[in-house]
């Protein structure tokens, strides 16, 4: 059997049977959406200005009725037993350090972490907040979601480049995330990135995307977990109706979420985004005891999909597997180039800089 497609890969990927229930899930929850979207109204009336950020008061207002809701959406959906974990608070203060700040909705570090779940925007929003996110670009034709995309300056892309005239491209949505986290300004909306650009099934955190790393800044990152006994709550590969059934129709569900202290990329990291990704999903995935598969992506889940729902063979799905294996070398090898280049222009940089110490030193004797 062809490697990317054993036992293993199918296990990590939580196959199931293709179900005949298939729903948009966005129906499933239009009530809340229509509610959220109601108070949000109110919050921004007499309001235009969605070029600039809104006034501190507006974005406070609006993260208050979007916890709300949040968090009424959970009790609904049965989530009882809801575990949060803040790690940046339970240090002594005499042991904090100036570069480790205690966590805060509205600092300027983005909010980093793996996508397991529908639920995971409403789950983590309503306990911690969530300034700003990255959506779907189709979302933006959707009524009344439409406004909620502004109220939280959402950045939206297309997953398919060659559909990027409904919004941006992969590559040019990290070109604003970069831009966003690299220049803040007063009440700046500081983006919440699910890194693996898609869901997993709970058991293994895959590769991250490097967008929101290009920068170099530092990170706040997360990570949420759902246990359960009789249903998994992840998103994988089911359809969103039975998904939903299942959730609805348990006791209760389970929802953990921990926050971890700010990651200062070395300079190392900075100068290659490819290692920096890695070294915080693996980060991630060592604090909550999960591996890190490095080799496997949004690409091959979407295969996969594709496989499960028999818009291709097995044939086409092996040659698909085996394009992305080579697109992933090809891609590992021009981030190791671009690495090595940018070391080089920071010695220059940092040499240049100790040869004028040096001059303006010897000017002074």
């Amino acid at each position: 059997m062809h490697p990317k497609v054993d036992e293993d890969l199918m296990k990590k990927m939580q196959m199931p049977p293709k179900s005949d229930f298939g729903i948009d899930k966005r129906s499933t929850r239009g009530v809340y959406v229509f509610l959220h979207y109601v108070c949000q109204r109110i919050v921004f009336i007499g309001y235009n200005d969605w070029e600039k950020p809104a006034p501190k008061w507006r974005r406070v207002a609006s993260q208050y009725v979007m916890r709300f809701w949040c968090i009424v959406v959970m009790v609904c959906a049965g989530f009882f037993h809801i575990k949060y974990i803040d790690h940046t608070k339970k240090r002594p203060v005499s042991r904090q350090p100036k570069d480790l700040p205690k966590f805060k909705w509205n600092e300027p570090y983005p909010l980093v972490g793996p996508h397991m779940s529908l639920f995971d925007i409403i789950s983590v929003g309503g306990y911690v907040g969530t300034p700003s996110f990255v959506a779907k670009a189709t979302m933006k034709n959707v009524p009344i979601v439409s406004f909620l995309l502004k109220a939280y300056r959402c950045i939206l892309v297309e997953r398919e480049v060659e559909k990027a005239k409904t919004g941006n491209s992969h590559s040019s949505s990290a070109g604003l995330i970069v831009e966003r986290i690299s220049y803040p300004q007063p009440n700046e909306y500081t983006p919440h990135i699910f890194a693996e650009g898609t869901t997993g099934n709970g058991t293994c955190i895959t590769r991250f995307s490097k967008g929101v790393f290009i920068a170099g800044v530092p990170v706040r990152p997360f990570a949420v977990h759902y246990p359960y006994k009789f249903s998994s709550i992840n998103y994988d590969s089911v359809d969103a109706f039975p998904l939903m059934w299942n959730i609805l129709t348990q006791f209760y569900c389970s929802f953990e979420l921990e926050i971890f202290d700010v990651y200062n990329p070395s300079e190392a990291e900075k100068a290659d985004p490819q290692l920096y990704t890695s070294n915080v999903g693996r980060y991630i995935a060592d604090q909550v005891g999960l591996p890190y598969i490095d080799d496997i992506d949004m690409r091959d889940k979407t295969v996969c999909l594709h496989l499960q729902r028999g818009k291709i063979t097995w044939n086409e799905a092996l040659d698909e597997l085996d394009h992305i294996d080579q697109l992933r070398k090809e891609e590992k090898i021009k981030d190791a180039e671009r690495a090595k280049a940018n070391m080089l222009a920071l010695h220059r940089l940092e040499t240049n800089d100790r040869e004028k110490r040096i001059e303006h030193m010897d000017k002074k004797l």
